[in-house]
């Protein structure tokens, strides 16, 4: 298990971040939402915009953040400071009193409890897009 120290728990970050947002397809959802490729935006921010076609923007943005959470720590071994390490925290809704292992634990529990919310809300959509 990779999250028995800070470190880890950093570099598992990293790993979930490349299996969810590196693999977000943002050409398709840049169709569906008429977006355009210099707005600027990112996989995440697509994806909560997407969201927002079915619920309300604020609701989608809490549905992402832990997905956001999870991208902060996989840049915290390097250039987080202490204060963002901390809202990445809070957005993973994970115990930094904990040990490492269980912090690793709550931050892949973290990920999959989003992305299944995400794929119901997102289910939702495709028959709204569909129908």
């Amino acid at each position: 298990f990779r999250a028995v120290s800070k470190g880890g728990l950093f570099e598992l970050a990293k790993d979930l971040f490349r299996l969810t947002g590196e693999r977000i397809d943002v050409g398709n959802i840049r169709k569906i939402i008429r977006s355009q490729k210099d707005d600027g935006d990112r996989s995440l921010k697509l994806l909560e915009k997407l969201l927002a076609l079915k619920i309300e923007k604020i609701e989608a943005h809490k549905l992402m953040s832990p997905l956001h959470g999870i991208y902060s720590l996989r840049m915290a071994d390097s250039h987080l400071a202490s204060s963002g390490l901390e809202d990445a925290y809070a957005l993973c809704h994970i115990d930094s009193k904990q040990p490492d292992v269980t912090q690793g634990c709550q931050l892949i529990h973290c990920c999959v409890s989003s992305l299944y919310k995400i794929c119901s809300t997102l289910s939702k959509i495709s028959k709204v897009v569909r129908g």
